[in-house]
């Protein structure tokens, strides 16, 4: 338990360096959700998950029992009407996506609810 809390305290860390200005939150067991509302553009976005990525990893390598551990992350956007509920449906089908190519990666929601 204590490794698992010492990843998740990390993550948290990491995720608050790369998204300063944005809502992080834990959602339940190993998943976060980054709600950022400034209309920021998606490569943006790409390149600061990204970011988020490398710089998890770099510091979970420090500890040879964490090595192994990454980041799998589920991107969605709203236009118009969206709502919250549908962001995160649309998230974790995303997350579904990126999980199926193994460790590490991140996929945006495309397709419709």
């Amino acid at each position: 338990h204590e490794l698992g809390d010492a990843v998740l305290k990390i993550t948290a860390e990491e995720l608050q360096a790369v998204f300063p200005d944005d809502v992080s939150v834990r959602m339940g067991g190993d998943e976060f959700g980054i709600l950022i509302a400034d209309g920021r553009p998606m490569d943006e976005v790409c390149a600061m998950v990204r970011r988020f990525q490398i710089q998890l990893r770099e510091m979970l390598r420090m500890d040879e029992r964490m090595k192994r551990i990454s980041a799998n992350v589920g991107i969605a956007h709203s236009v118009g009407d969206g709502t919250v509920d549908d962001l995160l449906i649309k998230s974790s089908i995303a997350l579904a996506e990126a999980e199926k190519h193994g460790g590490g990666k991140y996929t945006i929601y495309r397709g419709r609810i």
